[in-house]
């Protein structure tokens, strides 16, 4: 199974290991996972995968705090953009090479703006380490550093960062953003959605340590709706199932797909759908079966 991105995000180790300037990974992360809570996916691609054919499957590459790149990145990085990309960088990104060496000139200097079909964008006021959740251990009092949980840098953040994946978010789901919620396509074609309900979880305070024991996984009680593209489906006609499983039901449980007039496709989950850990997967098939011939059962929830 491969998942179902528009977005794309450098992993730079050169500039992992080699900036001078700003940490590159409490960034790169940071915008990592405040697109999770802000259902929008994407993939990270290493550096040695930063080439046109990699690059050509997404609409939008965050270099972030990349300031370590080689001279086939940037190029990669413009190409994409001049074929309708949208490169946005948290930093002066390729300011020194792949070593850590510093260039003469910024390689993107005469880029930003427009650029070919797309655009580059330089943001040096952008902050995502300041929503960066550190990692912590039970053992250990919790430092959240830089992190800003503030409601209004959330919220300007947020807006700054939905302008920018705006035209590549290539689904919605109206769930909490406790709810981490990602589509796969799986090697049959089946476009499977996986959601994992973290409502119960609270990050612990700063100075205190996070508690041991596992928290209770409470049924979410309000509904959900998926909506996606008619063609992320080859559905171009009414009719189909959206199968729900989980580890906290036995069998399986039906779910009806509705295509609008303008194409959308939209699943709904009742309340209760959701306890830890849920797929749905959406299939065509006739009346009430799923392809394989087999109709979903009514399962029990755990």
């Amino acid at each position: 199974a491969r998942p179902v991105a528009e977005v794309a995000l450098l992993f730079s180790r050169p500039s992992r290991d080699w900036n001078p300037n700003v940490k590159f990974p409490p960034e790169a992360l940071g915008i990592a996972q405040e697109l999770e809570r802000l259902h929008v996916p994407y993939e990270f691609i290493p550096d040695e995968k930063m080439d046109a054919s990699t690059l050509a499957k997404y609409k939008v590459l965050f270099l972030s705090a990349a300031e370590c790149m080689s001279d086939g990145e940037v190029a990669a990085s413009l190409e994409f953009a001049r074929n309708g990309g949208t490169v946005h960088m948290s930093v002066r990104a390729g300011i020194c090479d792949e070593h850590g060496r510093p260039r003469g000139k910024w390689p993107f200097e005469s880029c930003i703006g427009s650029h070919g079909k797309g655009r580059v964008i330089c943001d040096s006021d952008f902050g995502g380490a300041r929503r960066c959740m550190p990692e912590t251990t039970p053992s250990r009092a919790f430092d959240p550093k830089d992190f800003d949980d503030s409601p209004q840098f959330v919220a300007a953040f947020r807006e700054r960062l939905g302008k920018v994946v705006a035209h590549a978010r290539f689904w919605t789901v109206d769930a909490p953003e406790e709810v981490y919620a990602m589509p796969w396509r799986e090697a049959d074609g089946t476009l499977a959605v996986h959601l994992l309900n973290a409502t119960g979880a609270r990050p612990p305070v700063k100075g205190e340590k996070p508690p041991s024991t596992t928290p209770e996984f409470a049924p979410l009680d309000s509904a959900m709706t998926i909506s996606l593209p008619a063609e992320s489906l080859g559905a171009s006609r009414a009719g189909g199932a959206a199968v729900l499983t989980s580890p906290d039901f036995e069998g399986e449980r039906w779910l009806p797909v509705r295509v609008s007039p303008d194409g959308a496709v939209s699943v709904e989950l009742p309340p209760r759908s959701l306890k830890c850990y849920s797929i749905v997967r959406v299939v065509y098939g006739a009346g009430e079966n799923t392809p394989n011939g087999k109709t979903p059962t009514k399962g029990t929830m755990k």
